[in-house]
């Protein structure tokens, strides 16, 4: 490893071939992993948000901005993206883009930060590593909060010790940017304050300077704040995110290596997340960077998940995907602990088990999807052409509405698909995608006499009743279920006048 890296690390042109080679690797990866996969939920919100178009975007109407979370400029991007390239791979390719990009600027920050070998070996599991491999791929803003993290991290560094003006632009540009991208990219700039605090001493000119910069940003998100405050009225109404125990503290380190594999056991959690754990907390005392910068790499990685954990056992708002921007530093860390394992005697053995380990997070990933695949279930009720008949989503969990959405978002042409249930229980992050006239309280509404029906069942929201159970509620007199498909998170039920038949998966 120390040969290759010094190989690799001794010229310019070496380096630059050797992420070139890393660049398509991870393109080819990336391409190969699935990009024609079906979209999910956020997904899809995300494609509905930006079909809507500019002027609703860019709208500051309260009754507007409650209906998502996150600031718009993703969704304008998007928007003007869609117009270039449609279909999977052109929708997906917005953030494959970013993905790559965040590459070449964690080489170029942890190369000021560190030298060349440590920003290769970063790249290099950066590249190969599960969360930025599934972020580069999902239509959704996580691979752009990734980018413009880095990319504005490195300005600013470059800015606090040289203070060009193109520095200045370039950083004021990326910082407007990150506000309109995803609000908790303000923690980048607690962290940076507390650089500049802590370098103030030595430098008193830098204040002045930085607080011009920051009044500049403030005027520029005005707009932004002004959305921010309905945003903010929403999270509170019930928020479907995570009310976290203390275990999610460790749990995040697993989240960094493989992402949230929900069917992968303890086990192979702890095994694949202490090893990298060993490797991060061995690279974090072994790190001979500046003390003050390195407070500042370590509050940078811890700061926003544990604000957010506090927070959340108030009102939920942890998810650890919100927090892929913080991974950078994770990696430089853990890159630190790898050189230094090399010079002793357990180099070898380690890194077969860190190999190792990586891999299985790598297949378990891909073994095990995390979103239910809508598309055999759509292909089964369209098998002998468009389905004449209703298809009723059931409703359940506190607004499961997921199969319904992906439901017209691949079957435009369908006009008698209804969500069963109240309208009052359409999660509230949906409202401005579904009509009221797209809920049905009870099935015999829609229902023709003796007409036959699908009934679309999501397993992993439901934990309250058996699906069979939940079926005798809501079928109508006399109807039973005529045949049953099980698939990936979900079932697929159709019912009609008559007796039980068969069931398949």
């Amino acid at each position: 490893m120390t040969v290759w890296l010094k190989r690799g690390t001794d010229s310019p042109y070496r380096t630059m071939v050797l992420l070139v080679l890393l660049g398509l690797a991870g393109l080819a990866l990336r391409i190969g992993y699935g990009w024609d996969r079906t979209f999910w939920l956020d997904e899809a919100q995300s494609i509905y948000n930006a079909e809507k178009g500019a002027r609703y975007l860019l709208s500051i109407d309260l009754g507007n901005t409650i209906t998502d979370i996150h600031p718009p400029l993703y969704y304008l991007v998007l928007w003007a993206w869609r117009h270039l390239f449609s279909g999977y791979f052109g929708l997906r390719s917005l953030s494959l883009l970013f993905g790559m990009f965040a590459l070449v600027f964690l080489y170029l920050l942890i190369k000021d930060i560190s030298g060349p070998r440590t920003a290769l070996i970063a790249t290099t599991l950066s590249t190969f590593s599960v969360p930025h491999l599934h972020y580069s791929l999902e239509v959704r803003m996580y691979s752009l909060t990734l980018f413009l993290a880095l990319i504005n991290i490195w300005l600013f560094l470059k800015w606090t010790k040289e203070r060009t003006r193109g520095q200045t632009i370039g950083y004021i540009l990326s910082a407007v940017a990150a506000l309109y991208a995803y609000h908790f990219l303000v923690f980048l700039f607690l962290v940076q304050w507390l650089y500049i605090g802590l370098i103030f001493n030595r430098d008193r000119k830098i204040l002045p300077q930085w607080l011009l910069i920051n009044g500049v940003l403030l005027i520029c998100y005005l707009p932004g704040l002004y959305r921010l405050q309905a945003q903010l009225q929403f999270v509170g109404q019930d928020f479907w995110g995570i009310r976290p125990s203390l275990l999610e503290i460790p749990g995040l380190f697993f989240w960094f290596v493989g992402d949230s594999a929900w069917h992968t056991n303890y086990f192979f959690k702890i095994l694949i997340g202490s090893t990298w754990l060993i490797a991060c907390l061995l690279g974090w005392l072994s790190d001979r960077t500046e003390k003050r910068l390195k407070i500042v790499l370590t509050t940078w990685l811890l700061l926003p998940p544990l604000a957010v954990i506090l927070m959340s056992f108030r009102t939920p708002l942890y998810q650890p995907r919100y927090f892929l921007f913080t991974i950078p530093v994770f990696y430089y860390y853990v890159s630190i602990g790898l050189e230094r394992i090399w010079a002793t005697r357990i180099r070898a053995s380690f890194m077969i088990v860190f190999v190792l380990v990586s891999l299985l997070a790598l297949v378990l990933f891909v073994r095990y999807p995390q979103h239910l695949d809508i598309r055999p279930v759509l292909e089964t009720i369209d098998l002998e052409g468009p389905s004449p008949h209703p298809v009723f989503h059931i409703n359940d969990a506190g607004g499961n509405d997921e199969t319904y959405i992906l439901s017209r978002l691949y079957r435009p042409w369908a006009t008698r698909d209804c969500i069963l249930g109240e309208y009052a229980d359409v999660a509230k992050e949906l409202i401005s995608i579904v009509e009221p006239s797209e809920i049905c309280p009870t099935m015999a509404g829609r229902l023709e006499v003796g007409e036959p029906c699908w009934i679309v069942y999501e397993r992993s929201f439901l934990r309250e009743l058996e699906p069979g159970k939940r079926l005798e509620q809501v079928l109508p007199m006399g109807y039973l279920t005529v045949a049953a498909y099980h698939f990936n998170l979900v079932d697929l039920y159709l019912a009609a006048p008559g007796e039980q038949k068969n069931e398949q998966s």
